[in-house]
């Protein structure tokens, strides 16, 4: 896994300074670091490549932030804000947008409330079949009329979306399971 330096803009956005003096809480992944500020998110994607993804340039991240927004504003258009630059000025300071090269992306949220999450729900009463049911019909219905692309020549409608170099990577990384599940 290679890894691109990104503690400036880490700090900058952890910084209460940058959101008006809010408080900022952190949340980690493996691929993002998302800071909670007020009544926005800021997710930042790591400087990272992985076999399965490459986020290691500002230009991949500028990519892959506004491919994010695209895709969940279908669903989630009043979450979904922006794509947005942390530019540098010319005295050297980050600001959000603003004039100066960009030195990273971040995807802008509009804040929901965490208790809203199924986790939440679950922990305070359990979930419903309905509920859960309704969930799953509406994602089995996105993916039933979701545009179909086809990324490399020849893969059928059906399948696996991965090229055969990542595909066997991917194997090679994961046992094949055993009798985990009992019949």
């Amino acid at each position: 896994m290679a890894r691109v330096p990104q503690t400036d803009v880490i700090d900058f956005l952890a910084d209460p300074a940058t959101h008006s003096g809010s408080p900022v809480r952190r949340i980690d992944t493996h691929a993002s670091v998302i800071f909670l500020a007020s009544n926005l998110a800021y997710k930042l994607k790591r400087g990272i490549r992985y076999f399965y993804l490459d986020y290691s340039s500002v230009k991949a991240r500028r990519r892959v932030c506004e491919a994010e927004v695209a895709l969940n504003r279908r669903t989630a258009p009043e979450i979904y804000l922006r794509a947005l630059p942390i530019s540098r000025d010319a005295a050297g300071t980050l600001r959000l947008g603003g004039e100066g090269a960009a030195v990273d992306w971040v995807v802008v949220m509009r804040r929901f409330d965490d208790d809203l999450l199924f986790d939440r729900l679950a922990q305070r009463r359990p979930l419903t079949l309905d509920q859960m049911l309704e969930l799953a019909g509406e994602i089995a219905d996105f993916h039933r009329f979701a545009d179909v692309d086809r990324p490399w020549p020849g893969l059928p409608a059906a399948g696996l979306f991965l090229p055969p170099e990542v595909l066997s990577n991917l194997i090679g990384h994961y046992p094949q399971p055993r009798s985990t599940v009992k019949r």
